[in-house]
This record gives structure tokens, C-alpha cells and sequence, in this order.
């Protein structure tokens, strides 16, 4: 995979930097109660605004605003756009935003799927079925759209992580293309641990995916627990990677209370340890966040790997 082979070759020279937040720095630019994926059909000049700025901070990496965009969600009464067009327009919005800003560095499009608002098990193979089935859906209008990477994120417990995965499979080999993959799991507590309690090391030494070549944890404030985390799959030498963590826990006015300079340096001891090949934000976190990181890591050596 061409791609792959370009993530590969930067990855080696530096720690990757990927965007920061993407639906709450929308809402700090226009506060509404939209879901924010609905952006990229209301609003695709505000979308385009929040990529541009995070490329002109830095990043490597650009998420489409396609987090929420699944059918779970949307029969919850959170969105009434075709789904489709949510996809297929935040890839685009992406894309162009791209197209006008790589004359000098390779910039990377990343299709986000989240985590659903569903829970399974691996017991229940009807759920479990549907499940992937939801997320072929979803998968399928960012793939034929362009993306570079696959970003299954916030992902909370190991089903819904194989769902996600099956279901990538099932779509590269209907369109008979294949793509990077990139997992990344949340946990709600500090546990350290997904919801449904395996150790994420454990998980990836029980998965085989030829396409996954990224593997790490967002959507957190628990920095500690995250280099236990990352230490525990450190020796995974064929992957990449990956964190990008909250700006802390939202309080009751939605205001995230971790200071940048405290975010930067909790971030850069991770870097200073070797444990990491690409870095970036999630909740709360903005493109000063991502221009911060950039020249605060800029000195770090990036985790040593195999290329496939």
C-alpha cells in the first residue's frame, strides 16, 4: 500500500502529528446543538475552517468529521442527513483542504469511525452482525470517497473493535481495494482497561489484520495510564503508535481545565520515552494545542519500528 509505505518513510524521520478536536472546537466557533458531523452538509465552510487551521498548525494528519455518522446514532434522533452524504461530504471537505495545502509536505486524510452508542458482546451474534453491518455502512462511502487511513477510534471494548475491523474487511473486499487501518481504544476509567476489561496489550496480540498498522488510545485525561498503556505494547515493532488525549474532563459549563503547558509536557514525557510514533488531540483541544505539541516534540526521537 502506497500509503502505508509513505507513513512509514515520515515515521521513521519524526514523531507524526494528527489534528486535534474536531466537534467541540466547532461548537467553540458556532455554538450550536447540532451534532457536529451535520457541518459538513450545513456548514462545509466551518469544517474546512477547522481542517485549514489544524494544518496550518502542523498536522500531518487530518480526521474527517465523521465520528457520529452511523445509522445507531441516528435512529437515537441525533441526526436526520443521509448518512451517505455525511460521509462522502466530510471526506471531501478533507480532501480539498488537502489539495490546497501539500505543495510542500504529504498531509493524510483519516475516515473516522467512532464507537456507535452500542455496546455487544461477542456472544451475541445477532448484535454482533448488525453491528458490522452498521459499520460497512459507514466504512464504505469514506473508503469509495478517499480516505488514506481508516480511524476506528474511542473504540471501549473488544467486540466493538472486531466488528469495526470485520466490517473493514468486508468493504475492502467488496470494492476489492485495501487501505491502512488505524485502531485506537478509549477506556472510561482509570483502570486502564476497556470497558470490557481486557488489557489492550492482550487485545492486539489477539488480533490479525494484515491492513492494521496503527494501533494506540484517545479520549482520555490519564496520562499515566496511558504510558502503562503504550509501555505494554511497545514491543509490537510492525506497528505504529498512536495517542491523542483529552484536554481534560469537560465541567458543568463544558470548559476543559487542562492548561496547554500542562497538556504539552505530559505529552512530551511520553514522547521522551520512545513510546510514540504519532501524537495529536482529542476533546477539548484546538490547533494551539497541535502548534504547541509540534515544536515541544520536535527534539524526540519517534519510537523505533519494522516496516512491513
Amino acid at each position: 500500500m502506497e500509503t502505508a509505505c509513505a507513513i512509514y518513510k515520515l515515521a521513521q524521520e519524526r514523531i507524526l502529528l494528527m489534528d486535534g478536536a474536531v466537534g467541540t472546537y466547532l461548537r467553540s466557533i458556532d455554538d450550536s446543538e447540532m451534532l457536529p458531523d451535520i457541518y459538513n452538509i450545513t456548514r462545509p465552510e466551518l469544517v474546512a475552517r477547522v481542517h485549514n487551521d489544524y494544518i496550518h498548525a502542523g498536522a500531518d494528519i487530518i480526521t474527517t468529521n465523521t465520528i457520529n455518522a452511523n445509522s445507531l446514532t441516528r435512529e437515537q434522533g441525533y441526526m436526520s442527513a443521509d448518512l451517505d452524504a455525511v460521509n462522502r461530504a466530510g471526506v471531501k471537505i478533507v480532501r480539498k483542504c488537502i489539495d490546497q495545502n501539500t505543495s510542500q509536505r504529504n498531509i493524510f486524510c483519516a475516515g473516522s469511525v467512532g464507537p456507535t452508542i452500542r455496546n455487544i458482546g461477542l456472544s451475541n451474534k445477532d448484535h454482533y452482525d448488525q453491528l458490522v453491518g452498521v459499520y460497512c455502512r459507514q466504512i464504505e462511502p469514506l473508503v469509495t470517497g478517499g480516505v488514506d487511513i481508516l480511524l476506528l477510534e474511542t473504540m471501549i471494548n473488544l467486540p466493538n473493535a472486531k466488528a469495526a475491523l470485520d466490517a473493514a474487511g468486508k468493504v475492502f473486499a467488496k470494492l476489492k481495494t485495501e487501505i491502512p487501518v488505524w485502531l485506537s481504544f478509549a477506556y472510561p476509567n482509570r483502570s486502564g482497561t476497556p470497558l470490557s476489561g481486557e488489557e489492550i496489550g492482550d487485545i492486539i496480540r489477539g488480533i490479525v489484520n494484515d491492513n492494521l498498522i496503527i494501533v494506540g488510545v484517545n479520549c482520555i485525561d490519564d496520562f499515566e495510564g496511558a504510558k502503562t498503556t503504550l509501555k505494554s505494547i511497545k514491543d509490537h515493532k510492525n506497528l505504529l503508535l498512536s495517542f491523542y488525549p483529552n484536554a481534560g474532563l469537560p465541567d458543568e459549563q463544558g470548559s476543559y481545565p487542562l492548561k496547554i503547558e500542562d497538556w504539552v509536557e505530559q505529552i512530551g514525557e511520553i514522547c521522551r520515552e520512545g513510546l510514540l510514533n504519532i501524537v495529536g488531540g482529542c476533546c477539548g483541544t484546538t490547533p494551539e494545542y497541535i502548534e504547541r505539541i509540534a515544536k515541544h516534540i520536535g527534539n524526540f526521537s519517534p519510537r523505533p519500528f519494522m516496516m512491513r
